[in-house]
């Protein structure tokens, strides 16, 4: 157990005093020890002298001498005996006096001793309680962090969702009032068959409910003996660029073979390897200044002299592209 400083303090100035007590007590004890054999050896010459042989010549005066020299030192030993008797006495009392003074007094501290404590546990318990209740306040302000923070979240995944929304009704608005250039029909202007060179041109019209601006069209007759490549070839030079209304058609320039099918060509052209394409790209913009692009692909029908049919590939646009971009 841990003591006041005061209380400590007092306490080894009590046990100081405690043991100079004793000392004085064992002092006494050891005088009235001396005094004690003293008057011991003192009996013993008494009782040396009563054997010793007397001489005749003092045997009417010495006997009376000494006993009062006896009856003298008897008295003054039975004196120091009282002195030291009544000395040890009043030091008994005195002591008992002081070990009850320090009694009462260790039975003070300990009383304060034990107030203290019972204060120290009150303000423990309160301060344990105030510690709790702050425990208390937290964990609410911990939960209503946690709540503000779903909400947060709940609000911000609205807001994406709402932000979302408004970018597909931006996209709906913008595809319903763009422009839409793309394929009308193609122009047969002579058949597809030996002696004849396939001319043909591609009639191509604005779908859309805006303007298109700055219209770039490449239209091109080409066989292939395999599929149908990613990237296919165009002529260098696009043509003059010109501005579509809705609902405004236009058409290409006759595009035909640089000189008329042979036998050869034609049975090549017909054979299983080989396939005869007309192949468009279109470029423009809207109002707004956006880009757009159009491929259009056609495959030549074998079985008839003049009719082509869409290709499974290359029949795209920028719409079909998250970043609109041509690949």
């Amino acid at each position: 157990m841990n003591l006041p400083p005061q209380i400590a303090a007092l306490t080894r100035l009590l046990r100081r005093d405690l043991a100079a007590i004793r000392e004085r007590l064992d002092g006494i004890e050891r005088v009235f020890n001396d005094h004690t054999e003293f008057i011991e050896r003192e009996r013993s010459r008494d009782e040396q002298r009563r054997h010793e042989p007397v001489q005749v010549v003092a045997i009417v005066k010495q006997p009376e001498a000494v006993e009062r020299e006896q009856s003298t030192r008897q008295k003054r030993a039975q004196t120091t005996q009282e002195i030291i008797a009544a000395a040890g006495w009043c030091a008994f009392v005195a002591a008992l006096a002081y070990a009850f003074l320090v009694n009462s007094q260790l039975v003070e501290m300990r009383m304060q001793t034990a107030q203290l404590y019972r204060q120290a546990e009150v303000e423990n318990a309160g301060a344990s309680h105030r510690a709790a209740e702050t425990y208390r306040q937290l964990g609410i302000a911990q939960e209503q962090a946690d709540a503000a923070r779903i909400q947060a979240t709940a609000a911000n995944s609205i807001a994406q969702a709402a932000q979302r929304q408004a970018d597909i009704a931006v996209r709906n608005l913008e595809s319903q009032e763009r422009p839409w250039v793309g394929y009308d029909h193609i122009n047969m202007h002579a058949k597809v068959t030996v002696g004849s060179t396939a001319s043909n041109s591609l009639s191509y019209k604005n779908w859309g409910k805006g303007p298109a601006i700055h219209v770039l069209f490449q239209y091109r007759m080409k066989p292939f003996c395999s599929s149908f490549p990613a990237h296919p070839p165009y002529e260098v030079r696009e043509g003059t660029p010109i501005a579509l209304m809705p609902g405004q058609q236009a058409e290409t320039a006759d595009i035909f073979f640089s000189k008329a099918l042979t036998d050869e060509m034609f049975a090549q052209l017909k054979g299983a390897e080989c396939e005869l394409y007309i192949y468009a790209r279109i470029t423009y913009r809207d109002a707004a200044g956006h880009q757009h692009w159009r491929h259009i692909c056609a495959i030549w029908d074998k079985t008839t002299d003049s009719s082509f049919q869409s290709c499974m590939v290359y029949n795209d646009g920028d719409e079909d592209y998250e970043d609109g971009r041509e690949p």
